[in-house]
């Protein structure tokens, strides 16, 4: 199984993948929750791949455009997710078809900006938020197939320049950004609202958040 993988660096070990991804970028990776043994790998070079540790194989299953950097991946109901420079991807791996999301100035409810950075799924409402590079946050809805967005803060400060890094949801239903610029930025379940967790500066750089019971791991 492959659900005790720990690290990029345990894939790149593996002898079926080790050539594939030797001088290759890894961004992401998802674990199919319907079958362990399927491992889904978003990189540079080769784009989202599928290793199959039952078969000891890997194949690609969607190259990206040149020049286009992929950011990070996640499985959500029966889809695969990859942020990137380009927009956000959504890949069905049981027909191969994908769509990319990217911003459309005549569209309001298109993705803010192309360069997406993170994601999350929420249970509620059965949406996906996007974090973004200059375009603050989207929420998107598989029901309506639009984007909401986010671009400023209960005080009424720009999210637009803030570089999301990473969403995460607690137990109570709080939605959690870690900002490059911004520090933690939080709202309250069921707000529209972000604020600042204490002082904007206080905790700098945020890249990593994981809920864990009632506390929150800050990276």
């Amino acid at each position: 199984s492959l659900r005790n993988l720990e690290s990029v660096a345990e894939v790149e070990k593996m002898p079926y993948v080790a050539d594939m991804f030797d001088k290759d970028d890894v961004e992401g990776l998802a674990v199919n929750p319907k079958n362990a043994n399927l491992l889904y790998v978003l990189s540079q070079e080769n784009g989202l791949v599928e290793v199959n540790h039952m078969a000891s194989s890997a194949r690609v299953l969607m190259k990206l455009p040149e020049n286009v950097f992929p950011t990070t991946l996640q499985y959500y109901d029966g889809r695969l997710w990859a942020t990137s420079s380009l927009g956000l991807y959504e890949y069905d791996p049981l027909t191969g078809n994908y769509l990319c999301y990217t911003n459309d100035a005549s569209d309001r409810y298109s993705l803010s900006d192309d360069y997406t950075t993170c994601l999350m799924y929420s249970d509620e409402g059965r949406s996906i938020w996007v974090g973004t590079s200059g375009g603050g946050i989207n929420v998107y809805s598989s029901a309506s197939e639009d984007f909401r967005k986010y671009y400023r803060m209960s005080d009424g400060t720009s999210l637009e320049g803030c570089n999301a890094r990473c969403i995460a949801e607690d137990y109570r239903g709080r939605l959690w950004v870690g900002t490059e610029n911004t520090g933690l930025l939080y709202a309250e379940r069921g707000s529209t609202l972000l604020q600042n967790y204490g002082p904007g500066d206080a905790l700098g750089a945020v890249k990593a958040l994981m809920v864990d019971g009632n506390r929150m791991w800050i990276g």
